[in-house]
């Protein structure tokens, strides 16, 4: 966390040192910091956020569209162990069949 504000804090400091330098009225430069500025800072943390959510989603679909099959081809023996890796499997299939359209509708990938 202390990276992400670090990185943050220091974007915020060179546009605010670019916008001093520009040779505008000060009343100019105000409406850049008050309103631009906040602009830029507010898409880059959403942006950020979207990154999250879209590695989140395609690491779900990714290792599970893996580990399933994989759960399918096991053949066991023990009652209690089978019922588990039924419903181990079922679960992880719902979580890839709900993460790709999720990832798919929302664009992540594109924000």
């Amino acid at each position: 966390m202390v990276k992400k504000y670090a990185y943050q804090e220091s974007l915020k400091q060179d546009f605010q040192g670019m916008i001093d330098n520009l040779k505008l009225q000060d009343l100019q430069k105000c409406f850049l910091m008050k309103r631009w500025l906040y602009q830029v800072m507010w898409m880059e943390g959403r942006a950020g956020k979207a990154r999250n959510q879209y590695y989140r989603l395609r690491l779900i679909t990714i290792i599970g569209g893996v580990i399933v099959p994989a759960l399918i081809t096991f053949n066991i023996n023990n009652n209690q162990l089978k019922q588990a890796a039924v419903f181990l499997t079922f679960a992880l299939s719902q979580a890839v069949a709900i993460s790709a359209p999720l990832e798919y509708f929302f664009h992540y990938g594109e924000h």
